[in-house]
């Protein structure tokens, strides 16, 4: 089970989310997106309380990041969930190439 509450103030919208974030309240939470952008430029989704988000979910919300979306949420596991997902959703797709650049490797003469 899931609950979405929205909260507008002038340009911004606020949707908080509790509960579970998966399988169809994804489609629900990005339906709300859709609707909130609208009505206002500025949209934030707070994960507040949320007890479990499924694999399926992530590429939703990486989704609305790069709509614009800031994604926040509370809690350790959380937060840093969703700053992997803002992080995957800046960074462009990877091949996974040999010849793809590797995070923090400096050549070192080779």
């Amino acid at each position: 089970m899931s609950r979405i509450s929205e909260t507008r103030r002038g340009s911004r919208t606020l949707l908080r989310v509790e509960g579970r974030l998966a399988g169809p309240y994804v489609r629900v939470l990005e339906g709300c997106c859709a609707r909130a952008f609208e009505k206002a430029p500025y949209l934030e989704v707070r994960l507040r309380d949320v007890c479990a988000i499924d694999d399926a979910a992530r590429d939703p919300l990486r989704r609305l990041v790069r709509r614009g979306v800031w994604l926040r949420a509370s809690g350790l596991y959380l937060s840093n969930l969703v700053r992997s997902i803002r992080r995957s959703a800046v960074q462009p797709e990877t091949s996974g190439c040999a010849s793809d650049p590797v995070e923090g490797f400096a050549g070192r003469g080779e």
